[in-house]
Formats: structure tokens, sequence, C-alpha cells
């Protein structure tokens, strides 16, 4: 089927399958709205092509050149586009199932509102693509190119992303929640908003970045690097932070409740009015820490250190303390509430026989 046959079959609406166009030249061919089954385009040229609400089923575009394609709206199932050009390609809105993307070339890529689930994107370029409120679940982003890329509102929902570069990336109110990003480079990143409940952020070097208003509740944390990074009213609750590294950190109102701060160093961070009610910081340092109003009830502080910590209406009610390192600043703080362990202590009374 040549050129200008397989247009006018699509104009007319009809099926195209278990075609092979190896090497074809469509550059520019409108086949918008085409349906396509098991059609094989490798190394075909498609630059510039209207692909428009086509819909793909088991497509093989393996190092075809789609730069510049416009693939808006576009309904691709378990497709090959290993190695493909898809440089300035136009995926607003398209969907693609079980697509093996790896080491194809986005880069510039408009990739608004598009869903790319379970795709694997391993070593693909996608530096400067625009990822707007796309959805990427469960996708494989290991050694991928997401440098100076928008990641503002996308979902990265249990998505593995370690070992990808995201340095100059746009990550504002981004959805990165189940996803594997341990040992991850961070640093300096502005992630403000950012939701990584459940995401695997151990090892990471977050040193600098600005955490203001993220979500870390039930990340693991343990060993990674927090130091100068400004957190305000963050969410830590029930996080893994066993021997992470806060030291220095802005992290005034955050919450850190029930999370897991063992052996965790936060000498002189700023934790004014911050909520660790059930945390456990045994063995964590607070040397020099600024623990103004902060909320301690029920934490563990075993074998912590709050020498030279400021401790100025600090709640430290039915703490446990055992081997506890304190000074003098520990009479600035309040100790436990007798009202408020009563009504803890209270339970329905007995009926007399």
């Amino acid at each position: 089927m040549n050129r200008e046959e397989l247009i006018s079959n699509v104009r007319d609406g009809e099926v195209i399958s278990k075609l092979d166009l190896s090497g074809a030249d469509l550059s520019g061919a409108d086949l918008s709205g085409g349906i396509f089954e098991e059609v094989v385009f490798a190394g075909a040229k498609l630059a510039g092509a209207d692909l428009r609400e086509s819909i793909f089923t088991k497509p093989d575009f393996s190092g075809a050149d789609l730069s510049g394609a416009d693939l808006r709206s576009a309904v691709i199932t378990d497709g090959r586009f290993a190695g493909a050009v898809l440089k300035d390609a136009k995926l607003v809105e398209a969907k693609a199932m079980d697509a093996d993307l790896s080491g194809a070339d986005l880069s510039g890529a408009d990739l608004e509102g598009a869903a790319l689930i379970s795709a694997n994107l391993e070593n693909a370029d996608l530096s400067g693509a625009d990822l707007e409120r796309a959805v990427m679940q469960k996708a494989r982003l290991p050694g991928a190119n997401l440098s100076g890329a928008n990641l503002t509102q996308t979902v990265l929902l249990e998505a593995a992303v370690e070992g990808a570069l995201l340095g100059g990336a746009t990550l504002h109110l981004t959805m990165m929640m189940q996803t594997k990003l341990a040992g991850m480079d961070l640093q300096g990143m502005k992630l403000t908003g950012v939701q990584f409940k459940g995401a695997d952020l151990s090892g990471a070097n977050l040193t600098g970045a600005d955490l203001t208003q993220a979500s870390f509740m039930e990340a693991n944390l343990a060993g990674a690097v927090l130091d100068d990074v400004k957190a305000q009213y963050a969410i830590f609750m029930g996080a893994k932070l066993k021997e992470a590294s806060l030291k220095s950190a802005f992290l005034v109102q955050t919450s850190f409740g029930e999370a897991d701060l063992t052996t965790a160093d936060l000498s002189g961070s700023d934790l004014e009015a911050s909520v660790l009610e059930k945390a456990v910081c045994t063995g964590a340092w607070f040397r020099g820490a600024n623990l103004t109003y902060c909320d301690f009830s029920h934490a563990d502080l075993s074998f912590a250190d709050l020498r030279g910590a400021t401790l100025t209406r600090t709640k430290l009610h039915r703490v446990i303390e055992e081997e506890t390192l304190w000074d003098r600043g520990r009479r600035a703080a309040l100790g436990t509430d007798p009202e408020r362990a009563e009504a803890e202590d209270w339970g329905p009374q007995p009926i007399a026989d």
C-alpha cells in the first residue's frame, strides 16, 4: 500500500491491520482519526504527520521519526517506540498504555494532560518537555533526562525515578506518591507543595531544597540529607527519618507526628511551633535547635541530646526521657499537664454488682 492509498483508506474509515510500513515516508501525512492494528512503522518518516485522535493497537514505531508529529488525543496500546524521535511532538491528552519508550527522544514534546500508564521511559530524553497535569502511573524512568521539564501538577504514582536527571525541572504541586527516588540528588530544588506520600527517598540528597508545604507523610527518608532545607508547613507525619540529617533546617510549624527520628540530627534547626507528638526521637540530636512552642507530647526522647536547645513553652507532656541530655533550658518547657493526663486516663467506670 503506497502513501496515497493509505491516506485515502484512513480518510474512508477503513481499519489498517497488520500492515508493514517500515521505512515508509509519511512525513506530513494526514492520518488523523485512523484505526491501526499491529501496524509496523519501524524506521518510518512521520515528521509533522497528523495523527490526531488515532487509535493504535500494538504498533511498532521503533526508530521512527515522529518529530513535530501531532498525536493529540491519540490512544496507543502496547506500542513500541524504542529509539523513536518524538522531538517537539504534540501529545496533549494522548493516552499510552504499556508503551515502550526506552531511549526515545521526547525533548520539547507537549504532553500536557497525557496519560502514560506502565510506560517504559528508561533513558528517554524528556528535557524541556511539558508534562503539566500528565499522569505517569507505574512508569519506569531510570536514566531518563527530565532536565528543564515542566512537571507542574504531574502525577507520578508508584513510578520508578531513580537515576533520572531533574536539574532545572519545575516540580510544583507535583504528586510523587509511592514513587521510588532513593539516592536521588535533589539538592537546591524548588519542591513546594510536592506530595511525596509513601515515597522512597532513602539516602536522597535534598540539601538546601525548598520544601515549603510539601508532604512526606509515611515516606522513607532514612539516611537522607535535608540540611539547610526550607520546609515551613511541611508534613512528615509517620515518616521514616532514621539517621537523617536535618541540620540548620527551617522547619517552622512543621508536623512530625509519629515520625521515626531515631538518631536523626536536627542540631541548629528552627522548629518553632512544630508538632512532634508521639514521635520516636531516640538518640536524636536537637543541640542548639529552636524548639519554642514545639509539642513533644508522648514523644520518646530517650538518649536524645537537647543541650543548648531553646525550649520556651515547649510541651513535654508525658514524654519518655530515659537518659535524655538536658541543660538549664528545660526549665522554660512545660511538663506533663495534669488535667490532660487525667482526661487521657479516664475510662468507663465498672458497673457495681
